[in-house]
């Protein structure tokens, strides 16, 4: 699978990154703002707004509390191994996908009760009609 090149980010640039876990366990997911407070060629890194206003004056010494953005593919390394945060752009996208995550699931609890009430012949006759 290849990833697709996304756009740079740039210094100053406002971005709301996840924990991958709120994302899989869906519920009660929230994000965090950052801001991109230095870009390279392959790295972008954001820190927090609240740490970034704490450590305005010694930022550079900071750093280790800033989050790695691959610049090519937007994926969020964490401190030790792998990716453990998603990243969006804007919290609009998150606020989609939070929505489009609860319409999903009240479709699904739907669709099992209505296949919970079917008899058996209706269910079966149902999935030929499906798959045929």
């Amino acid at each position: 699978m290849t990833k697709t090149k996304k756009p740079k980010l740039e210094i100053g640039q406002r971005v709301w990154i996840e924990p991958v876990e709120m994302f899989l366990r869906q519920d009660k997911r929230s994000i965090d703002e950052h801001e991109i407070i230095e870009i390279n060629k392959t790295s972008a890194y954001a820190m927090r707004l609240d740490l970034i206003e704490k450590y305005k004056d010694n930022m550079q010494e900071k750093k280790h509390l800033a989050e790695r953005i691959n610049q090519r593919t937007h994926e969020v390394k964490a401190n030790g191994w792998g990716t453990h945060y998603r990243l969006w752009l804007t919290k609009k996208d998150f606020e989609m996908s939070v929505q489009r995550q609860s319409d999903t699931k009240e479709a699904l609890k739907k669709a099992h009760e209505i296949v919970n009430k079917m008899s058996l012949e209706r269910l079966q006759k149902f999935i030929q009609e499906e798959t045929a």
